[in-house]
């Protein structure tokens, strides 16, 4: 059904042109945790924002809540390389937890080190440090070394 038919219009006004409306209505969100099949992965943006850390910048509490219960990770989490960048240490603990190599290489070619040493302080690069983190350009040095 055209919408137009759905609306009175006064006579001397023409009724807009056909809109397309939705057979279906929007599905409503789900109040429950899904089951593991139910889910699908949530990838970050190119800004390494995923939607739980938009729900958090928001502060919107309903929407983090579903998002954690369903299985929800912030950029942090989804990537040792973010987790560095940010210097969210719990985050670069759990990653090297379970069990990611310290000096894993992102698309760039970087490794975490890179991204903290970037940061204002030290803290996260000496924190990379000591679990046996180095640049990308130290493990470079280190390969050329190692074939010559």
């Amino acid at each position: 059904a055209h919408l137009a038919s759905r609306v009175a219009f006064a006579p001397s006004v023409a009724p807009p042109p056909a809109v397309a409306v939705a057979a279906d209505p929007i599905p409503t969100p789900p109040t429950r945790a899904l089951e593991e099949s139910e889910r699908t992965p949530i990838m970050a943006t190119p800004e390494e924002e995923s939607p739980l850390d938009y729900a958090i910048e928001a502060n919107a509490e309903e929407v983090v809540e579903l998002l954690r219960t369903n299985g929800g990770k912030t950029g942090a989490k989804l990537s040792i390389h973010t987790a560095a960048k940010r210097g969210d240490l719990q985050a670069i603990q759990q990653h090297l937890d379970a069990g990611v190599d310290v000096n894993q290489l992102d698309d760039s070619g970087a490794t975490p080190l890179d991204y903290a040493a970037k940061r204002e302080t030290e803290e996260t690069a000496d924190f990379l440090r000591k679990r046996g983190g180095k640049t990308s350009t130290k493990l470079r040095e280190e390969r050329k070394k190692l074939a010559d």
